[in-house]
């Protein structure tokens, strides 16, 4: 009766696989929404599975990214919904979204006027390759070469790992999780930026004209990895290093 026995065995732990619900994940995406003269405005969508398989809720905040320090200075709460999933029968007049209240919730377009932040298009955002940069990411840090005049931008390893930490707990202090299994996803992400990040994208921002004609670099740097962290994404100032 071995056989047998083996096999039922089997067949309950391939059965509570199936009905297994998958683990919390959060990540994290960035638009680049506006800019002025001293910061940069990004729409931070964090995207919840709330470890399940079919519900989801998504936060929104706009930030106000220091262009100079990369730091967050202000972050607003603007939207929190939560998505109960395919299952919901709506043709009873229930929706299956639930928009959650919010103290302080804004409109980022609001912002962006009250800070006189020109907007800025998605399409701007463009590879390494299309604009014509060299990128190395080593254990020191991420470098690009700009071909049309040769200068360099950097920004350190250890310089990625705190922004990253340091938004990622300011935008929990603004909007703290609504669920968690276990614990904050978000909370103290370690990461290592040599194995753990990519730069999939940049843009270059012309500002003054003439002589005093200046070009800020921007990257969007994606993070993650199989122990603490989701795709987490980031807008950042790559600044010169010549």
């Amino acid at each position: 009766m071995r056989i047998p026995t083996l096999t039922f065995a089997l067949y309950l732990s391939f059965a509570g696989l199936a009905h297994a619900t998958p683990p919390q994940t959060v990540e994290v995406r960035e638009t680049l929404l506006g800019l002025n003269n001293t910061h940069m405005f990004v729409l931070r969508t964090l995207d919840d599975n709330m470890g399940l398989y079919t519900m989801r809720q998504t936060d929104v905040v706009l930030i106000a990214r220091n262009r100079a320090t990369n730091q967050d200075d202000q972050i607003w709460p603007v939207l929190r919904v939560k998505d109960m999933g395919p299952e919901v029968d709506e043709t009873d007049g229930v929706s299956r979204l639930e928009v959650l209240p919010l103290p302080d919730q804004i409109n980022p377009f609001d912002i962006l006027l009250w800070r006189k932040a020109r907007p800025l298009l998605a399409d701007r955002i463009r590879t390494a390759d299309d604009l014509g940069i060299d990128q190395i990411w080593d254990a020191s840090g991420l470098s690009v070469t700009v071909d049309n005049d040769g200068a360099t931008h950097g920004l350190q390893n250890d310089d990625i790992a705190n922004l990253f930490k340091t938004s990622l707990n300011r935008t929990r202090k603004v909007l703290p999780p609504y669920f968690t299994e276990g614990g904050d996803m978000l909370a103290d992400v370690e990461i290592s930026p040599e194995t753990d990040c990519t730069s999939d994208g940049y843009t270059s921002l012309f500002e003054a004209g003439g002589e005093n004609q200046k070009e800020t670099w921007i990257a969007r740097i994606s993070c993650e990895n199989d122990i603490t962290m989701s795709k987490t994404e980031m807008f950042l100032v790559i600044p010169p290093t010549d």
